[in-house]
Parts: C-alpha cells; sequence; structure tokens
C-alpha cells in the first residue's frame, strides 16, 4: 500500500508539471515513457486493447464517481472527453494511473464523492480514494456543511 501511495504521488507530480509544461511544447523526458508503457503492457492482453500497467489502481471496466474521477481510461482512448470535471486520462500523459482525473483542484469536494484532492508540491489533482487515502492535513474534513451560519435576528 505505501508503495502504490509513493508511485502514485510521484507519478501525480510528474503529470501536474507536465501538464503546467505542455503549453511550451516540451517537457523533460515524459514525453515517452507513455508510449513504452503502452507497447509493453499492450502485449498479450485479451481483447485486443491495451492492458493497464500492474502499478494502475484502476483497471478496465472500473468505473468512477458522478464527475467522472477514477474512471479507467486508456491512452488516447478518449474515454474521459466526457467527464468535463476529470477530464484528462493519466495514460495520455505517460503516467502508470491509468484514471480520469481533474489537475486544479482546491477542495475534496471539487473531486466528487469517494475522492479527493492530492495536494502535491507540483500541484494538485483529484485521486480516488482506493487508489490512495486521504490524509487528515488535505482539504478535505469540515469545509462547511452549511450548518449554522447566521442566528435568527429580531
Amino acid at each position: 500500500m505505501m508503495k502504490n501511495k509513493a508511485i502514485l504521488a510521484a507519478a501525480l507530480s510528474l503529470t501536474f508539471a507536465a501538464v503546467a509544461c505542455s503549453s511550451s511544447g516540451t517537457t523533460s523526458g515524459t514525453g515517452t515513457s507513455g508510449d513504452t508503457s503502452t507497447s509493453a503492457s499492450g502485449a498479450g492482453g485479451s481483447g485486443g486493447g491495451p492492458m493497464a500497467p500492474a502499478a494502475s489502481c484502476k483497471q478496465a471496466g472500473d468505473k468512477g464517481n458522478e464527475n467522472g474521477g477514477g474512471t479507467f481510461c486508456t491512452p488516447h482512448g478518449d474515454e474521459c472527453v466526457n467527464f468535463p470535471k476529470a477530464g484528462l486520462c493519466l495514460a495520455d500523459v505517460g503516467e502508470d494511473q491509468w484514471f480520469c482525473t481533474r489537475i486544479g483542484c482546491k477542495t475534496d469536494v471539487d473531486c466528487g464523492t469517494a475522492a479527493h484532492c492530492h495536494v502535491d508540491p507540483g500541484g494538485t489533482g483529484c485521486v480516488p480514494d482506493q487508489c490512495e487515502m486521504p490524509t487528515s492535513s488535505g482539504s478535505s474534513g469540515s469545509s462547511g456543511s452549511g450548518t449554522g451560519g447566521a442566528g435568527g435576528s429580531r
């Protein structure tokens, strides 16, 4: 579990950096890693589609939440295009985690149910709770439920 958490944190850090740098047209070595892992992991699969890397916490057929976050996706398979709140497939940017996500979340609410906003020095992104348990230091918890507020004034 700790190994998967470290791999996921590293993958998200690279993804945040790659997405942030993508407008410049160059990234430092992340452009070819997806091609290599896709070729290597796609061999021997049934059904002809690419197989997710063993390190991916999501596998073929896994569904995400109401935002689409955590839905299994494949490199350039367009599985995330119908999810405006989770439109990035990590496999498209050469990561070993193959699920739809949202980059740039501010709170856990941005990520939908059973997911949280992972905060990293490289940026933020939504991660399914089954892939990485939320930490108490994250942006989850009591972000306000709307109860309380101003008392009645008479």
